[in-house]
């Protein structure tokens, strides 16, 4: 639904096709009001990729111009939604009240990209919940995009190499890693928001499964990437 592209109520139907063992049709209803007498500015909050722990807020401007005497009572949030919402009135002239919407990041919202909606409840009768779209990414400063490396089946004693990507918003330096004398550093590459990190590692000398844990440490932060190396070293 694009409701630039109308004015008042719309619906249209979707089929949904399911199979292919057994066949099957639904027919899904889909309605939308679109009014010109309500305007958010923005139209949606937009946190982009923060870090966590990090609390920004946002704000919307709602405008509503008409008749009624037009209330916003609260901000209604998702139960686990990362974020919270509080609303206060601006104005009220004849004609025309505005409010404005402020969203903050929880600090203690998990990481990972979010889309929700909040609703704002209004004493309009044709539409008792304004929704507002609120989406962002709470992103880990940095980030292995391979945190476990399985080497499955390998010789005694054997020397692989592995390569693990590192990323980051920020450009960053790999300045060593910790961990088991069986497993070194390549060349550390140069400073940059992508990192390809060299590992030579050396499997044990006795048969049987292995697991080897690697801290690699940047001078971005100050807690290490880890990454689980494991595998199981043939019988002779």
């Amino acid at each position: 639904m694009d409701a630039r592209r109308f004015n008042g109520a719309r619906s249209c139907g979707i089929w949904v096709t399911v199979g292919p063992h057994h066949i099957s049709e639904a027919r899904l209803i889909v309605t939308a009001v679109s009014r010109d007498d309500i305007v958010c500015n923005p139209g949606e909050v937009t946190f982009g990729t923060v870090a966590p722990g990090q609390t920004p807020s946002a704000a919307v401007d709602v405008e509503y111009a008409g008749p009624l005497a037009w209330q916003v009572s609260e901000a209604v949030v998702p139960k686990d939604a990362p974020f919270e919402a509080t609303v206060k009135e601006l104005y009220r002239r004849p004609g025309q009240i505005g409010y404005q919407v402020k969203v903050s990041l929880k600090k203690d919202a998990l990481p990972g990209q979010f889309q929700e909606r909040l609703f704002l409840k209004t004493n309009d009768p044709k539409a008792g919940l304004l929704p507002v779209v609120v989406k962002g990414n709470i992103q880990l400063p940095l980030q292995a995009v391979h945190a476990a490396l399985n080497l499955q089946e390998v010789k005694s004693g054997e020397t692989l190499t592995r390569r693990v990507f590192l990323r980051s918003p920020s450009p960053f330096r790999v300045v060593g890693i910790e961990g088991p004398d069986a497993v070194r550093l390549g060349e550390p590459p140069l400073p940059h928001q992508l990192q390809t990190v060299t590992l030579e590692i050396v499997a044990p000398p006795q048969a049987g499964p292995f697991r080897y844990e690697v801290k690699i440490k940047t001078d971005l932060q100050d807690a290490p990437v880890v990454v689980v190396i494991d595998g199981v070293v043939s019988k002779k």
